[in-house]
């Protein structure tokens, strides 16, 4: 299991050493079991069995950051953790996911635009709460608003950006405080 934390540190741990209790036992805290500092948080729990070339991690912050890093190198990594991400002060991470390396992915976030590709700097201030990672080959995207709009349409149709790219809308909201 990779361990990541508001901080952009990435922790690291074998299933095997998380203690084994009974169907009713309360369980054992995470900071028992991996060096996380006073105040750091974790944002993302990754499952992995293997580090293939083929594939990436990427990172999404507060602030709007995406990086996309290999997977490869996070295979050895120490028990204090690795740094994964460098962060500005005011920003944090909200979470990191493994993605196909080289397939176009799109990211999708809790306001109007959406994101797509690798490296994608200085968005706006959004929460990436809700993203996925979805093939976008012969798909449809079927967006829904928290007040009831939806649209539905081809993924062929969203037009490819580049890494610096603002996103692409997918719906344009009737009232201010939708999303």
């Amino acid at each position: 299991l990779m361990f990541v934390t508001d901080r952009g540190q990435l922790y690291w741990l074998k299933v095997y050493k998380i203690p084994e209790g009974s169907r009713t036992a309360k369980g054992k805290a995470v900071v028992n079991l991996i060096n996380l500092q006073a105040e750091e948080k974790i944002m993302a729990i990754i499952p992995t069995t293997d580090f293939d070339e083929s594939k990436s991690l990427c990172f999404f912050t507060k602030n709007g950051i995406v990086k996309r890093t290999n997977l490869s190198e996070y295979q050895n990594i120490r028990s204090v953790g690795v740094r994964a991400i460098n962060l500005d002060e005011n920003d944090e991470l909200v979470t990191a996911i493994i993605v196909q390396r080289d397939e176009n992915e799109i990211f999708t976030s809790g306001g109007e635009e959406n994101l797509e590709n690798q490296e994608i700097e200085n968005l706006d201030d959004e929460n990436f709460e809700n993203e996925e990672s979805i093939n976008t080959q012969d798909k449809m995207l079927f967006a829904v608003t928290k007040k009831g709009m939806c649209i539905k349409f081809p993924l062929a149709k969203v037009r490819e950006i580049g890494r610096v790219s603002r996103g692409v809308t997918a719906i344009k909201f009737k009232e201010k405080n939708d999303e």
